[in-house]
């Protein structure tokens, strides 16, 4: 896409060319990952509409969010889900059964109103992520690029109920906010919204040391942010052939 096309009027030049050095990402990741291309042969690429600036505290940094799609935009970059779904619905959170979480979402959705229930669970492990680069002044993508899925899959407990694994809804696990439960656990570590979860993840993502830790035969990768007084901790893990990390987890160290 040229930076003279029509979406210059409505986008800075600088946000068009990070969006196309990230589309190149995303098709080769669909290509190296092939458990996440969901059905129809989904191709994860970024939504230049939904897209949102941010800068680190100090402000010498900064970086894109690229939400994949209308439902997560609303869901977290809105911050829905906290603002609405968790109040509407607080049964279903905090349960230890990840299946309610997802009940609350399909019960109160106006983007998909008329699927079925397991339909809408594909769509959100398939096609709800965003993607979160640092770019220069030119620019230029730097050479970390994170995707932080709405969640990566789903693992029965022994009992009953079942587990989010991976992604943003089981790093929602550790933190409420409001009071509300945001995930299948109840957790005491309230923040003000969503996003200063997304911005605490971002910090230890590209401005903490990575440092890498091999558990269970898997090599991943921990940085580390201060909370309220907490040493929090953040789990990555690297797919290295499409060059594109991942968030596993993020609570008190």
């Amino acid at each position: 896409m040229s930076e003279n096309s029509f979406l210059t009027m409505n986008f800075d030049p600088c946000q068009i060319k990070v969006w196309e050095q990230l589309c190149v990402v995303a098709t080769r990741l669909h290509e190296k990952d092939t458990s996440r291309k969901g059905e129809i042969s989904y191709v994860g690429k970024p939504s230049l509409f939904n897209s949102h600036k941010c800068d680190s505290i100090d402000g010498a940094r900064h970086y894109l969010i690229f939400p994949s799609s209308n439902l997560f935009n609303r869901l977290i970059m809105e911050e829905d889900l906290s603002r609405r779904v968790t109040r509407d619905f607080p049964d279903c959170f905090g349960t230890n059964d990840a299946m309610d979480v997802l009940q609350a979402l399909w019960r109160q959705d106006t983007i998909y109103p008329t699927i079925s229930f397991e339909r809408y669970c594909k769509i959100l492990i398939h096609e709800q992520f965003a993607w979160v680069v640092e770019y220069n002044n030119d620019g230029i993508v730097g050479d970390k690029i994170l995707r932080l899925d709405l969640y990566r899959k789903l693992d029965a407990r022994k009992g009953g109920g079942c587990d989010f694994t991976g992604g943003l809804m089981h790093v929602f696990k550790h933190f409420s906010c409001y009071g509300h439960s945001l995930s299948y656990q109840k957790s005491n570590n309230d923040v003000p919204n969503l996003i200063y979860i997304l911005r605490m993840i971002i910090e230890a993502f590209f401005m903490a040391e990575l440092i890498a830790d091999e558990k269970d035969g898997k090599q991943k990768y921990i940085g580390s942010v201060n909370y309220n007084e907490k040493l929090m901790k953040a789990i990555f893990f690297n797919n290295e052939d499409a060059g594109v990390w991942f968030i596993d987890s993020f609570y008190e160290k």
